[in-house]
Parts: structure tokens; C-alpha cells; sequence
């Protein structure tokens, strides 16, 4: 997806063989309780002065307002100079396999779990 705010106002899934790639600039708004379920890539990778954001729909935004990113068994995460905020799990490896590097995760409930 090009630099850009989008919506998340229901589950996304990134399907086993398929890959989503943000570009630089992209920000991902979620809804409360909605996630980013990743079965096949997430490609999310910004640079210095644009960072790929993930967050929260709120007007005040707060830890938990959405679910978050999972990484199932067979997915795959690259994540490199993103900011993930106010998520239950900022990023969750639940099975799935990655890298975040230069990346400011915070004001979530949890920052990285694995």
C-alpha cells in the first residue's frame, strides 16, 4: 500500500503465499478490537523520516484500544523503522516467525510478545 492513511475496520488477513507490503509513509488506523492476522508476509518498511505507523482509530488513544499484529505458524514479519502503538499485543508471534528492527513500539499493553 502507498504513503497513506488507511481504516482497519474489521480483521485483516494476510493469507497464506500472499504478501502485504506498506510502503513508506503508510499508517494503518485500527478499530477497537480488530487485528492484523498475518499467515503468509507483512512487509512493513519505513525509513528514517518516514516510518510505517500502526494505531488506533481513538481521538483518545490509549494501550488496548485494538488488538493488534499476529504472526501465526507459516507467517512471516519484517517490520524496520515502524511505530506500533496502542495495541493489547503490539506485535504478537504467536507461532510466526520475523524481524522488527529500528522500531519504536510502545504505549501498548504489551510491546513484542512471543
Amino acid at each position: 500500500l502507498p504513503a497513506s492513511d488507511y481504516l482497519m475496520l474489521s480483521d485483516v488477513v494476510v493469507e497464506t503465499s500472499k504478501t502485504l507490503t506498506l510502503s513508506p509513509g503508510a499508517f494503518i488506523r485500527s478499530a477497537a478490537g480488530r487485528k492484523l492476522l498475518v499467515s503468509g508476509s507483512l512487509q512493513a518498511n519505513g525509513t528514517s523520516t518516514q516510518r510505517v505507523r500502526f494505531g488506533s482509530t481513538s481521538p483518545y488513544p490509549a494501550a488496548g484500544n485494538w488488538l493488534g499484529i499476529e504472526v501465526v505458524a507459516g507467517g512471516t514479519a519484517t517490520i524496520s523503522r515502524a511505530r506500533v502503538e496502542h495495541a493489547t499485543n503490539g506485535i504478537f508471534f504467536n507461532g510466526g516467525q520475523g524481524t522488527v528492527a529500528n522500531s519504536l513500539i510502545r504505549f501498548n499493553t504489551n510491546g513484542i510478545y512471543v
